[in-house]
């Protein structure tokens, strides 16, 4: 027995030392967020979801801008401190909502005291999340209708909350948001992990992300060279962004996407409703932005979705070098970087004030 309980002592030291190293990590990296105006949208099934405002110092437009971050993100997305769509908008006169979805940064999250379930779907994402998150900013806003900009799949959410029929965006734009899934073959390991582990309540990115912010210079998966450039982004930038902008993903969540890259249907859970089949149906002022260099989602594939969508106002911009770009953008760093800054977000500031009063 002394040999057991040995072995038990050294697992129990094992696991405290991994903890306070993830601890220390997770403060070395750690970011501040500025402050800004917090709101609380409630969903159907219980969840609050935090949206953080930003108020201009003159507002010019009238209606407010919706800033929805992607899979496995949070608020950091779209509202880096050192490179911030948000308080770019901000500046340029728009009232700016910086939205989080269920489980991710301040917004709830399932727990066992909170009785709030940790095994929702996109779909739960599209039809309860995003009508929240408009309700509210429209409540407080007093506006008609609003913008919405989303990274990853919250354009994704843009093209389904549309696609069935929503009104409540007078336009929109999509940032590296994929519809149609071809060249993802690299990924194929991935997936039957992923159905493994199909029991497991969530993806914890969250405990995960300082351990490979650490291991940064001899570990880098496959997964990250895909979504961002770390030639871009930094070393130094790239473990802080890895630390902070990461949220966990639901299981269910995460198999839906391995289902859509392994049918080609972008469809509901139960397979009930394909978005595609929806996409004729969208006629609202669309903008659609991808890069030369990302891994994840190809500007052949966005160029489908604009082709596939019935607004009378669509355009798809490439950026790149050989589309005469500052670089070829990665994934994330799409809308992370000083040279976002300088050639993507002026191009959504002047698409989104073309189509508000």
């Amino acid at each position: 027995m002394n040999w057991v309980c040995g072995i038990l002592t050294a697992l129990l030291l094992m696991v405290i030392a991994l903890w306070v190293l993830i601890e220390i990590a997770r403060r070395y990296f750690h970011v501040p967020y500025p402050e800004s105006e917090r709101h609380w949208a409630e969903t159907v099934d219980g969840f609050r979801l935090a949206l953080y405002r930003r108020r201009p110092e003159k507002q010019l437009f009238a209606l407010p801008i919706v800033l929805c971050h992607g899979l496995g993100a949070n608020r950091y997305d779209l509202d880096w401190p050192q490179c911030s769509l948000a308080r770019y908008l901000c500046d340029a006169g728009f009232d700016v909502w910086v939205c989080e979805l269920r489980n991710a940064g301040q917004s709830d999250k399932p727990r066992l005291w909170n009785r709030l379930s940790g095994r929702y779907s996109f779909d739960d994402l599209e039809q309860k999340d995003v009508p929240a998150i408009i309700g509210k900013v429209l409540e407080v806003t007093g506006a008609p209708q609003l913008l919405w900009t989303g990274h990853s799949m919250g354009g994704m959410l843009a093209y389904a909350y549309l696609g069935r029929g929503g009104d409540k965006i007078a336009a929109a734009v999509a940032i590296a948001s994929p519809a149609y899934f071809d060249g993802y073959d690299w990924a194929r390991p991935m997936f039957g992990m992923v159905k493994r582990t199909s029991w497991l309540p969530m993806y914890n990115q969250v405990f995960a992300a300082p351990l490979l912010a650490l291991c940064l210079d001899f570990f880098i998966p496959e997964l990250l060279r895909r979504s961002a450039s770390l030639e871009n982004l930094g070393r130094y930038a790239a473990r802080r962004m890895i630390v902070n902008v990461a949220a966990n993903v639901s299981t269910p969540l995460g198999r839906q996407f391995v289902h859509w890259i392994e049918s080609g249907r972008f469809d509901s859970f139960d397979g009930k409703t394909n978005h595609h089949d929806n996409f004729s149906r969208i006629r609202t002022p669309f903008a659609f932005i991808s890069s030369t260099g990302d891994g994840l989602v190809s500007p052949e594939g966005v160029q489908k979705i604009c082709d596939s969508i019935s607004s009378t106002v669509k355009v798809h911009r490439i950026y790149g070098k050989q589309f005469g770009g500052l670089c070829d953008y990665g994934h994330g760093d799409l809308v992370l970087t000083e040279n976002s800054r300088k050639e993507v977000f002026p191009f959504i500031r002047d698409f989104l004030k073309e189509h508000t009063p």
